[in-house]
C-alpha cells in the first residue's frame, strides 16, 4: 500500500514537472544538449562557449548565434528563422507600439514557464533608450521584451518552439551574464546605406552606426551550413 502511494506521488510530481515549458528540453523529443555540443564542436568552440552574441535581423528575419572560442574569436554556431517580429524599421519608442527594439542588449532573465513555450528577457530599455527618451521628453517606454517560442509577436522576437528549446539551453549553460543581444533593422555589415525614413527619430543614424560597429566583427561565412530554415511549434 505504501509502495503504491509512493508510486502515485512520484507520478504526480513527474507529470507536474513535465508540464512546465522548461521540461520540454528534458522530457520530450531528442535531447537538446548533445545537439548543442555537436554544433559548438563544429564551430570550433567549447561547450558551453565562453560567451554568446545573438544577432537578430528584422528585414532578413534571421537570428544568428555566435559563440566565442577560447581566444575570444566569434564563431557562427547556428542561424534560426525569425517567425514573427512585430512592428517595422526603427527603434521602440513607447509602451504599446508593438515595435521590436533596436540596439545592443543583455539577457536579464530566463523564463521556463512562458506562455510562449520558453523565453528570455532582454534589458530594454537600456541606457541609450532611456537617454534618448529623456532627450525627446518621452515617458512610458514599455518593457517585457523577450526572445521566445511560438509564432506570435507583440514587440518580441518569436523563433518557434524547437528553436527556442535549443537557444534556451545554450544560453542557460553559457550563463546570461555572458550573453549579449544585437537587434538591427537589417544586416548592417553589407556596406549599404543606413535605413532612413522621415518617421524615424533624428538620433536613429547615431544608433545605427553604433549597432553597425558592434556587428562589424561578426563576419558570416560565404555559404553558411548551419541554418535552421524552419522549426515546428
Amino acid at each position: 500500500m505504501k509502495a503504491a502511494r509512493l508510486y502515485i506521488a512520484v507520478a504526480v510530481l513527474s507529470a507536474l514537472f513535465c508540464s512546465t515549458a522548461y521540461s520540454a528540453i528534458h522530457c520530450s523529443g531528442e535531447p537538446v544538449r548533445p545537439r548543442l555540443m555537436a554544433l559548438c564542436a563544429e564551430a570550433e568552440c567549447n561547450y558551453p562557449p565562453k560567451g554568446l552574441t545573438l544577432i537578430a535581423l528584422k528585414k532578413e528575419k534571421r537570428l544568428e548565434v555566435w559563440g566565442a572560442d577560447d581566444c575570444g574569436r566569434p564563431r557562427l554556431v547556428k542561424e534560426y528563422e525569425i517567425w514573427a517580429a512585430s512592428g517595422d524599421t526603427g527603434p521602440k519608442l513607447r509602451e504599446g507600439d508593438y515595435q521590436v527594439p533596436e540596439g545592443v542588449y543583455t539577457v536579464t532573465r530566463l523564463n521556463p514557464n512562458s506562455r510562449y513555450h520558453l523565453s528570455m528577457k532582454i534589458d530594454y530599455p537600456n541606457a541609450f533608450d532611456r537617454k534618448m527618451a529623456k532627450h525627446d521628453r518621452r515617458r512610458q517606454l514599455g518593457g517585457d521584451i523577450f526572445i521566445h517560442g511560438n509564432a506570435k509577436s507583440k514587440g518580441c522576437i518569436a523563433i518557434g518552439n524547437a528553436a527556442i528549446e535549443e537557444l534556451y539551453g545554450l544560453v542557460e549553460d553559457t550563463g546570461t551574464s555572458h550573453v549579449r543581444v544585437i537587434i538591427a533593422p537589417c544586416d548592417l555589415r553589407t556596406g549599404g546605406a543606413l535605413p532612413v525614413s522621415g518617421k524615424l527619430p533624428k538620433w536613429t543614424p547615431t544608433l545605427y552606426k553604433k549597432i553597425a560597429g558592434e556587428m562589424a566583427g561578426y563576419k558570416r561565412p560565404v555559404a553558411p551550413q548551419k541554418v535552421l530554415v524552419s522549426s515546428n511549434l
